[in-house]
């Protein structure tokens, strides 16, 4: 079965929005600046990013990130309803705050039973995916128009470096029990509009997270953080000041889904 990623989802969403959003047009149900066509589109980038988090179980074999993607499919979806004039529905961006009663019905998911299930990892495998990009791409991953960017860091003994990356739409996964690290510490730079960071590192690394984000789902380890509005982001392990060999991720979205596990 072929592999599904957010960049697959992110561009049939993409045709689908602009192939209704020009049949509605072609029969007089809508007329849109392209001002209002691009927070249109913004809001559908937030409620497909809604949906891929809670189907990610379906797709990758893990628990949906309830919170993140419960608030992004009804935020974009009102957002939408409001611009498509779905019955008699005023909601707009700065209405976020009358979405509180999610708060509970996440509650509730957690109370119900695990969210989440533990991945195993098998150190030898290897993704048919990331040589297929490393082939038609450049090693470091996929990018459609400068818009959709995926990455996956995950080959046997690849370099860990500085580096800086840049998406409006982001995938990355970074493997670092594959990877070749440096006696030093290593910082990566990630930032965009909506993050989806998977990261796995061996427990004798360590690493330290920096940042900010304003509607965030972080799991690292046994540590939850899931909320809205614009907020720090700030770990590290404990013998982070002393290591010689770790790593540093400061990482800046305005939606982040960032999840790191260590083997």
């Amino acid at each position: 079965m072929r592999s599904v990623s957010f960049t697959n989802i992110f561009m049939a969403a993409l045709f689908i929005f602009i192939g209704v959003w020009l049949l509605l047009g072609n029969m007089g149900l809508v007329s849109m600046g392209l001002g209002e066509l691009l927070g249109t589109f913004i809001a559908f980038v937030i409620f497909i990013y809604g949906l891929w988090n809670l189907l990610k179980p379906l797709l990758r074999g893990r628990g949906p990130h309830w919170f993140i993607g419960l608030f992004c499919t009804v935020y974009g979806g009102l957002l939408l309803a409001d611009d498509f004039n779905i019955g008699s529905l005023s909601f707009h961006w700065t209405d976020f705050w009358r979405l509180w009663p999610l708060v509970l019905i996440y509650i509730g998911f957690e109370i119900v039973g695990p969210i989440r299930f533990k991945r195993s990892y098998n150190m030898n495998r290897k993704n048919h995916r990331s040589d297929e990009a490393n082939k038609y791409w450049n090693r470091k991953g996929t990018s459609v128009f400068n818009v959709v960017k995926e990455c996956h860091f995950n080959e046997p003994n690849w370099p860990v470096e500085p580096m800086n990356l840049r998406g409006f739409v982001s995938d990355y996964e970074f493997d670092f029990t594959k990877a070749f690290i440096p006696d030093r510490e290593t910082e990566i730079q990630i930032s965009g509009f909506v993050g989806d960071i998977d990261v796995v590192i061996p427990e004798d690394v360590a690493f330290m997270v920096k940042g900010e984000a304003n509607i965030v789902d972080v799991n690292i380890g046994e540590e939850e953080q899931s909320g809205v509005g614009s907020r720090d982001l700030f770990y590290k392990t404990q013998d982070f000041d002393e290591a010689s060999r770790r790593i540093v991720l400061d990482v800046s979205f305005k939606i982040l889904d960032l999840n790191i596990d260590r083997v």
